[in-house]
């Protein structure tokens, strides 16, 4: 089979939705090799590279002009002969012609509808669009919580027999094993406690680290904040 993705993320996203794209290939590419990956972009970044050296795995680039990947990105699918279409990110392509392809999407939230109050007006009816559009489209969405499912069914009207939850992968590094030497060095660096609380995000008033810390103020246990550009402190909070 022939599976083509949307990879702007995939290229160009150094965070969670980058990390989604470039783990679910590289599972696939992995434990499937005798499948065709195409990953449909503007452009190359550097991300995603060791990924290209699966042979089942090829970069397929497409116009630069600006909505390019609304407009053309889907044909140019179809055209290479792809069976499965999948928007990686909320999103499929605008126009198709009328060669048979399968689309899919994943939704990963709905939290600017869930808390409008984080998103700015016109970025909630543009995402809406988007993601409704998407929805109504597809032939299947992946959902990567039930949680997120359950947003689907509310927010966007969709039937549940149409959304399958499929969790996110997780990349190799959290599965290694790093060396002492290493480990002694980052302890040292930043001056870690031997145990703590360790919160991985954006630094964000919607990542809910007030909640964090809220619900921590009554103990002793050192939170250790990672985000923002990776910005790493060390907060031992007894109150707030």
């Amino acid at each position: 089979m022939k599976i083509a993705f949307d990879a702007k993320r995939f290229f160009h996203n150094a965070s969670g939705l980058g990390n989604y794209s470039r783990d679910l290939v590289r599972i696939l590419a992995t434990y499937y090799p005798d499948n065709e990956y195409v990953l449909l972009s503007k452009s190359l970044s550097g991300r995603g590279n060791d990924i290209l050296e699966h042979p089942s795995v090829n970069f397929c680039p497409i116009s630069r002009f600006l909505f390019s990947r609304q407009i053309e990105m889907g044909k140019a699918a179809q055209n290479l002969n792809v069976g499965v279409f999948h928007g990686l990110s909320g999103e499929l392509p605008l126009r198709w012609n009328g060669n048979a392809i399968k689309k899919v999407v994943t939704i990963h939230d709905l939290i600017f509808m869930r808390f409008p109050r984080y998103y700015p007006f016109l970025d909630r009816k543009i995402y809406y669009w988007k993601f409704k559009k998407a929805v109504r489209d597809s032939d299947a969405i992946i959902a990567i919580s039930h949680q997120t499912k359950k947003d689907i069914i509310k927010y966007l009207g969709v039937a549940e027999d149409k959304i399958k939850v499929i969790y996110q992968g997780c990349h190799y590094a959290f599965k290694s094993d790093l060396p002492n030497e290493l480990i002694t060095a980052v302890i040292k660096k930043f001056t870690l406690p031997e145990k703590f609380l360790l919160s991985v995000g954006t630094i964000e008033e919607r990542k809910n680290l007030i909640g964090i810390l809220k619900s921590i103020t009554s103990t002793d246990i050192p939170l250790v904040i990672v985000g923002g550009g990776g910005l790493l402190i060390l907060v031992k909070f007894r109150s707030i």
